[in-house]
């Protein structure tokens, strides 16, 4: 079909019992212009009988076979064959049980000019078992009972969602525009459970125009054996650890109003509970070590804290193990490069920073005085000019943290790989965080004059070597200020 409205993206996996319903939900919607895009996972049971019945039935229809690799995988490949202005994500065990689900969805897109449009869902559990699995899922776990139907941006629709306590990382209860999709290279991250939760958090953080519907068009089937109801230690692990340090990483690169980035952190936190949880609870976790990468461990220590120590597992290491397993030179050099060396590197960029916001501040002023400028206002003048050039090399380069280094915080931090939506409420933070910066310099301005005024006038130190004392207190003072405020 040529310009579809909307891209519909099913991953199929051994779902042979519920696929013809699921299927017949979509076709039957009274929006024609549609393409569903289905992709068997490597399945083993009649389901790719039954794609190749419909596709042949229904020229919308697009599939395509891989060998098992997972959702992700499946639908990433989707994604690259889609053609639609909207991307629907859709599960092949589930329904979209309202025919008019999608019509309405597309209407109101296109009326309300939407980057992202969340609703709601039905839970339909197959078995008592799939219950029990499931506890804290009740019925209208999925039903939001708050209004959210006014655009806002989705970094500021997320936290109202948090605040509400109905928040919901579900890829099939969003109707996504493509353009918003594409262009900020949004993708399922491969080889994960709990892929979901990373997809929607960076679907709904970069969206500019949010809103939610207030009506259950889809209904989720929670059964054994699906990836929902399945247990599985490590993978379950392995994928919050993922989740954590990926969304770390990327709202390390942002800022956010206040709420917003408090509601940020209680969501990491909840991730972090989990990973504490399945952790905890897993009778191998000692083995897990020997799974992770060098990095991942680091990141799983500083994330697990004392749940590992109590559990005296690998991942969190005492003094007396690493004694006994390095000795004490590699184990002060194992410290020193953890703990100090980032610390000292970060302050040595600092130092960099300022060098050059001193220069500037003096090649300024001094051109203004050539130019016949009063040398005071070209002194103010040259101070502001020093402190953007601060602001800008700060937030890029001295204090943009990535994840895992046990350090909350949101820095405004460019990327090529990831294009970051700069929404009003972003501005408006990057606004306040640049405030914070001007009044840190201020202040330790004041305050180095008020110190060089008492050591030369009234301690009689040298003109000479005052300045250089002056330097030791205000340089680590406004690096300490920067760091843990202005750009907390």
């Amino acid at each position: 079909m040529n310009n579809p409205k909307v891209s519909i993206i099913i991953p199929v996996y051994n779902t042979a019992p519920y696929l013809r319903e699921s299927l017949d939900s979509i076709v039957n919607q009274t929006l024609r212009e549609i393409e569903i895009i289905c992709v068997d996972d490597g399945s083993t049971d009649d389901c790719p009988v039954i794609l190749s019945e419909y596709a042949l039935r229904d020229s919308r229809i697009q599939v395509y076979t891989q060998k098992n690799k997972g959702p992700s995988v499946a639908r990433n490949l989707a994604i690259s064959k889609a053609t639609g202005k909207y991307l629907y994500f859709f599960d092949s065990d589930d329904l979209l049980f309202n025919p008019e689900a999608l019509t309405e969805l597309f209407d109101l897109a296109e009326r309300k000019n939407t980057d992202v449009i969340y609703f709601d869902s039905e839970v339909l559990f197959e078995s008592e078992k799939a219950y029990q699995n499931r506890r804290h899922i009740s019925e209208n776990y999925y039903i939001r009972t708050h209004d959210y139907s006014e655009v806002i941006n989705g970094p500021q629709l997320f936290a109202e969602m948090m605040k509400n306590g109905e928040y919901r990382c579900c890829p099939p209860m969003q109707f996504i525009r493509a353009k918003h999709f594409m262009s900020h290279k949004i993708r399922f991250y491969e080889g994960i459970v709990h892929a979901d939760d990373l997809f929607s958090f960076l679907c709904i953080a970069q969206a500019e125009r949010a809103m939610h519907v207030g009506k259950p068009y889809f209904k989720r089937r929670m059964r054994e054996g699906s990836i929902t109801t399945t247990k599985s230690g490590f993978r379950d692990f392995y994928g919050y650890l993922i989740d954590y340090t990926k969304i770390h990483s990327f709202v390390s690169k942002n800022t956010y109003p206040d709420d917003v980035d408090f509601q940020i952190k209680r969501y990491l936190e909840a991730i972090q509970n989990n990973m504490r949880a399945n952790y905890s609870s897993a009778d191998d976790a000692h083995t897990w070590e020997g799974k992770l990468n060098a990095k991942e461990r680091r990141q799983a220590r500083q994330i697990l804290g004392d749940t590992a120590n109590a559990q005296a597992d690998p991942l969190v290491c005492d003094t007396k193990e690493i004694l006994s397993r390095y000795g004490a030179k590699r184990m002060m050099w194992q410290i020193l490069k953890e703990r100090f060396y980032p610390l000292a590197k970060q302050f040595f960029k600092f130092g960099i920073v300022g060098l050059s916001s001193t220069l500037i501040h003096l090649g300024v002023y001094y051109l203004l005085v050539f130019l016949g400028v009063h040398y005071i206002a070209a002194n103010v003048v040259a101070f502001v000019v020093s402190v953007c050039n601060a602001y800008f090399w700060n937030s890029r380069y001295v204090f943009a943290r990535n994840a895992g280094d046990g350090q909350g915080g949101s820095v405004v931090r460019g990327n090529g790989g990831e294009q970051v939506g700069g929404t009003a409420a972003q501005k408006k933070g990057e606004a306040r965080q640049f405030a914070k910066v001007f009044i840190v310099y201020i202040s330790t301005f004041l305050l180095g004059t008020g110190l060089l005024y008492i050591m030369v006038d009234i301690l009689r130190i040298s003109e000479w070597l005052a300045p250089l004392i002056n330097l030791c207190v205000t340089v680590p003072l406004n690096f300490l200020l920067n760091k843990f405020w202005a750009f907390r």
